[in-house]
């Protein structure tokens, strides 16, 4: 059995099978956002992974469905004119231009190294761009993400904050409901 003891000032307690745990409160909520921020890292890798493997389905049985489905109908309908090969093949190289655009755009994507100078630079002039205080130092780094998780935090506190006080004005307004009285609409009185 696990409780939480909120203490006044910047510590919580953690009461955990007759253990007690004492954690800073700023700690807590950064060891908070590391885990949650490793935690969708590894969500997103798996999640890349699994929707490679689907476009590649969908690209595979569009690929299947032109070639068994829809070439044999187009050679059916031009199988009486003149030039019989040619609108099969006009719709075979087309097809195939496409496919190829889409392999190679797909593989691009997927196999994008994001690391180099070149890489750096495109960053930096984007960091420029937008007036980006782009870090340089790995002390800069890490004041960076010590920055990004203070915002996460007062964001979430913000939010937290927001939901409480449309909670309480819900509860004052229905305990305003319950106080007006009834008027009966009795034509005999």
């Amino acid at each position: 059995m696990s409780t939480m003891i909120a203490i006044p000032g910047r510590r919580r307690v953690f009461q955990i099978f007759n253990r007690t745990f004492s954690l800073p409160s700023n700690r807590l909520k950064r060891s908070f956002c590391i885990l949650a921020s490793a935690i969708m890292d590894k969500c997103f890798y798996f999640l890349g992974i699994i929707l490679i493997f689907f476009a590649t389905g969908i690209a595979s049985f569009l690929v299947y469905s032109f070639f068994y489905v829809l070439l044999p109908m187009i050679n059916r309908a031009h199988a009486e004119d003149y030039l019989s090969y040619f609108w099969p093949l006009l719709h075979i190289l087309y097809v195939v231009f496409l496919l190829t655009n889409v392999i190679f755009n797909y593989l691009s994507c997927i196999m994008t190294n994001h690391n180099g100078p070149l890489y750096k630079r495109i960053v930096r002039e984007l960091a420029n761009a937008t007036n980006f205080d782009y870090p340089e130092t790995l002390q800069d780094i890490n004041e960076c993400k010590r920055d990004f998780e203070d915002l996460i935090v007062i964001r979430l506190q913000r939010r937290r904050a927001r939901a409480e006080e449309q909670m309480h004005q819900a509860q004052e307004n229905q305990s305003q409901k319950e106080q007006i009285p009834l008027i009966s609409l009795d034509e005999t009185t």
